[in-house]
C-alpha cells in the first residue's frame, strides 16, 4: 500500500520564498502543497476549504506586517486541533516564540527560514 503524501497548505507573503518552499516540500515526494497564498485571510479561508493536515505560514504578513501569522496560528489550532501548525521567522526572536506558544506548544513548532532545506 502506498503512502499518500501528505497536504500542506503554505502562507508566505514573499513570492520567492514561498515557491521555493514549495518546491523544496513537493520534490520530497512525501508532501503535496494543496495551496500557497501571501496572507492570513487567504491562509484561513484555505484552511477552512481543504482541511490540510500541516500549515507552514510566515510570523509576519499583511496587511500589518506584525504577528498576523501567529493570530492565524492561534485560530487554526482552535477550530482544527488536527492540523499542526509551523511558523517561519527569518528572526531568532523570543517574543514571537513566547507569542507563539503561549497557549501551549501542542502542534505548533517554530521554525528559522534559513533552516528549511
Amino acid at each position: 500500500m502506498t503512502e499518500q503524501p501528505m497536504r500542506v497548505v503554505i502562507a508566505e507573503d514573499h513570492y520567492l520564498v514561498r515557491e521555493g518552499t514549495r518546491r523544496l516540500l513537493e520534490d520530497t515526494g512525501d508532501v503535496a502543497v494543496v495551496s500557497a497564498v501571501g496572507d492570513a485571510a487567504e491562509l484561513l479561508a484555505a484552511v477552512e476549504e481543504l482541511r490540510p493536515e500541516a500549515v507552514i505560514a510566515d510570523i509576519r504578513m499583511p496587511p500589518g506586517h506584525h504577528t498576523e501569522g501567529i493570530a492565524a496560528a492561534h485560530a487554526i489550532r482552535a477550530g482544527h486541533p488536527g492540523i499542526g501548525v509551523v511558523m517561519l521567522s527569518q528572526h531568532a526572536d523570543e517574543n514571537y516564540a513566547f507569542d507563539l506558544f503561549q497557549r501551549g506548544t501542542d502542534g505548533l513548532a517554530y521554525l528559522l527560514k534559513e533552516r528549511i532545506g
